[in-house]
């Protein structure tokens, strides 16, 4: 840890503080002692030294990408290949038919049940606020657990439940 603190221009020169030194130590040897670190600035640098983090971030121009020293920057993933299309198959296999009408209206039959049951959630929802704001607690607990059972994709409705 020191030798890395040592080797990064930002925060060597916290090194020549002994007592910042044995703090360091200290903190090391027991974490919990960290908490009450963090009111020291020199401190949050060495931490984001240590993690690879620009602390700094925040202090330069919004919008420049100049990196203070000792910063490497983050190494950038590999552009996708370009799209190419595939060529048409030349077997005399059957291609697959379009959609016929009954499939679609599957689609909106499904959808038009998703949206009833979101309607009917939301309907639960506000049943519970309402138990909610006169202190009904275990009724409020109860609509929001039913508003989850119907639409299980807004966690909104869990969150109310379990926040009681």
């Amino acid at each position: 840890m020191l030798a890395k603190l040592a080797a990064n221009p930002r925060t060597q020169k916290h090194l020549s503080d002994p007592a910042f030194v044995r703090q360091l130590i200290s903190i090391q040897a027991n974490p919990q002692l960290a908490k009450t670190a963090m009111m020291d600035p020199r401190m949050i640098e060495v931490l984001g030294a240590l993690m690879g983090v620009d602390m700094a971030a925040n202090t330069r121009e919004e919008g420049s990408s100049d990196l203070p020293e000792g910063f490497k920057e983050a190494p950038r993933p590999a552009s996708p290949p370009a799209y190419q299309p595939s060529p048409t198959p030349s077997s005399s296999r059957p291609t697959e038919p379009a959609p016929t009408p009954h499939k679609e209206e599957e689609a909106m039959e499904v959808d038009d049940e998703e949206a009833q049951a979101k309607k009917d959630a939301l309907a639960a929802k506000a049943a519970g606020t309402e138990a909610y704001k006169k202190r009904e607690f275990d009724e409020a607990i109860a609509q929001f657990e039913k508003a989850w059972d119907l639409y299980p994709k807004d966690i909104t409705f869990l969150n109310n439940a379990g926040g009681l």
